[in-house]
């Protein structure tokens, strides 16, 4: 477990420390992840790999009335939700009628707490996590160790496939893997556990790109997996500089931001490797793959997805908002919870190869952004950061000039100087001392005009 003294050792170590520590820490989470229930799960899903629509749609009905009787019986905030609205649950057999329900917000589950999970849950088996996700909200995760390993299920049999198993492979996410201070190589840490090299996202730099460079041409990757605008980073260097990898990656998975045109451009002509997007949330709660088709498919049998209509374009194509229920988690039921992202899709567009599950076009719902540091280095994530705060509702960068930010938060009751602090400190981690930081209260950040939430806003 993480604490202030096991950061200090861990951020003033050797390389070869930090990379026994992220290995120890690997096979740790590799024995939480594929033992226990992650069988059942793999076959699960392997199994539903080619059903039918209808087949997929059985299996959401049953799944639905399941956890609705659960939700009504062990979980103390439906209860009393249900009891306030005489829901009755009998009424609700299909998806067909979850508008019988309302639709759960982020803030309601933050208010809630332990209220929605499951009471007859042992707790010595529920991990908790905090996230940001793409508003910069923290939000508490309450995760017992078979979701984790249902997850990881799914990405083995659906998503990286099973030959990639125990494969070599590079991340590019936002896991605080080398100090904020060092300005110098290495700027990743070798996971041998799972036979993983992982990139600092804070560290890619003008400056520091022909490291990355190096590194990725020394040490060869089945796959590369991250944050797309990481990675584009590394391919504009690529193309930039007229370099190529000796032995590029077959894959590239892209996940956490928005798949933007110009990343995907970039990426398949700096590495020339299949690329395969993928919608999810640290809450567990839905999920959207590229499939061997070349779409982006809504996976059924993960959990019931409802497109919520914000606008209709021009050519009929629709940008709607995502509303999850999580069927296959009991212990956290998160019944039309609200996303917050953004996708897109055409009503009239069908698979080629007749898969099920919606055809999308696109997601929108995280666009990566960045700000930059005096050095050059560009930051474009800072869920490791908001998740590390307190009495906070939202968090926002603005970056309106070189060499500062403004800090935009919404308090919570509670907010003080002491959570001022955290916020500073959290950042000084990550950016280190260089970066000016104004931190300015404010009663709400403004939406854009699709209804998102940007966390980083560059006016440079």
């Amino acid at each position: 477990m993480e604490n202030r003294v096991t950061r200090f050792l861990y951020d003033n170590s050797p390389p070869f420390f930090r990379n026994f520590s992220a290995s120890i820490f690997g096979l740790v989470k590799k024995h939480t992840r594929y033992t226990g229930d992650f069988g059942y799960w793999l076959e699960f899903f392997s199994n539903n790999r080619l059903a039918s629509h209808e087949e997929l749609l059985a299996i959401q009905n049953k799944k639905l009335r399941e956890q609705l009787r659960i939700a009504s019986t062990e979980v103390p905030f439906y209860q009393s939700l249900f009891s306030k609205l005489s829901i009755d649950i009998s009424e609700i057999n299909s998806i067909n009628d979850l508008h019988k329900l309302p639709i759960l917000e982020k803030e309601q589950i933050r208010k809630a707490g332990w209220d929605l999970v499951n009471k007859r849950w042992p707790k010595n088996d529920i991990k908790s996590y905090y996230t940001s996700g793409s508003t910069g909200t923290p939000l508490m995760i309450p995760r017992p160790k078979y979701i984790e390993q249902m997850e990881y299920a799914f990405l083995q049999a659906r998503h990286f496939g099973k030959e990639l198993a125990n494969q070599p492979y590079s991340s590019f996410t936002g896991v605080e893997v080398i100090p904020a201070k060092n300005s110098k190589p290495p700027f990743w840490v070798d996971n041998w556990a799972n036979n993983q090299r992982v990139y600092s996202v804070f560290h890619i730099s003008d400056k520091n790109l022909p490291y990355y460079y190096e590194s990725l041409n020394k040490r060869y990757s089945k796959y590369i997996l991250g944050h797309p605008s990481a990675i584009f980073h590394i391919a504009n260097f690529l193309l930039k500089n007229n370099l190529k990898l000796d032995n590029p990656p077959d894959y590239i998975f892209c996940s956490s931001e928005e798949l933007q045109p110009q990343y995907r451009e970039a990426i398949e002509q700096a590495f020339g490797s299949e690329i395969r997007n993928r919608w999810g949330q640290s809450e567990f709660i839905g999920s959207i793959t590229t499939r061997d088709c070349g779409h982006l498919h809504y996976d059924m049998d993960y959990s019931i997805l409802e497109f919520e209509t914000v606008e209709t374009k021009d050519d009929g194509s629709i940008i709607a908002e995502i509303i999850s229920t999580n069927v296959l988690d009991t212990v956290w039921p998160l019944i039309r919870y609200r996303t917050g992202d953004l996708v897109e899709y055409h009503p009239d567009d069908k698979c080629h190869k007749g898969y099920p599950g919606k055809v999308i076009r696109a997601i929108h719902g995280r666009t990566g952004s960045f700000f930059t540091l005096p050095n050059g280095t560009r930051i474009s994530n800072i869920s490791v950061i908001a998740k590390k705060c307190r009495d906070i509702k939202l968090m926002q960068v603005v970056q309106n000039e070189e060499g500062s930010i403004i800090v935009n938060v919404v308090p919570e009751q509670g907010y003080s100087r002491e959570s001022e602090k955290v916020i500073l400190e959290s950042f000084r981690s990550k950016v280190g001392t260089d970066l000016r930081i104004n931190i300015k209260l404010v009663n709400d950040i403004q939406k854009t005009k699709s209804g998102k939430y940007l966390y980083i806003v560059n006016n440079l």
